[in-house]
This record gives structure tokens, C-alpha cells and sequence, in this order.
């Protein structure tokens, strides 16, 4: 498969038209978290992304604010009593 038709493949399972389920079918969790994943590796794939240390680094920023937003309220909580 030349990389052409590769990525021709990819934008059509991106946009859905070469999923085997049509669009009222009842699916389970475990189709629709394949599918999602397969469409995150076809997104990292084109754009050049490790999806896998994109979602970390997500994580890591989500942690460190919330470790903030704890931090802060401990002050607060101290200087009222």
C-alpha cells in the first residue's frame, strides 16, 4: 500500500465512512473503545504525535494543577482558623 492510499484510508476511518456498523447500531464499550483508540494511533500517525506521551504529559500538567489548586486552599483553610 503506497503511503498515499495509507493516509487516503486513514482520513476515511477518521471521518467514519469505513467503520462495518452503521450509524443506529447498538455497539458494545469494548467496539467503541477499540475504535477510539485506533483512530487516536491513525491522528498521532498523520500528525507525527506519540499519543501515548501526549496523554502523560496531559496528566502531568492536570497533577501539578490540582496540587496547586490543593496547596492554595490549604493556605486559605490555615489563615481562617
Amino acid at each position: 500500500m503506497s503511503s498515499k492510499d495509507h493516509r487516503d484510508r486513514s482520513a476515511a476511518v477518521i471521518a467514519g465512512n469505513s467503520l462495518p456498523v452503521g450509524g443506529n447500531a447498538i455497539r458494545s464499550a469494548d467496539l467503541s473503545i477499540g475504535d477510539l483508540m485506533k483512530e487516536l494511533a491513525v491522528i498521532g500517525h498523520l500528525l507525527d504525535i506519540d499519543v501515548m506521551q501526549a496523554g502523560h504529559n496531559t496528566l502531568d500538567r492536570r497533577m501539578k494543577e490540582i496540587r496547586k489548586a490543593f496547596k492554595a486552599a490549604s493556605v486559605r483553610t490555615r489563615q481562617s482558623v
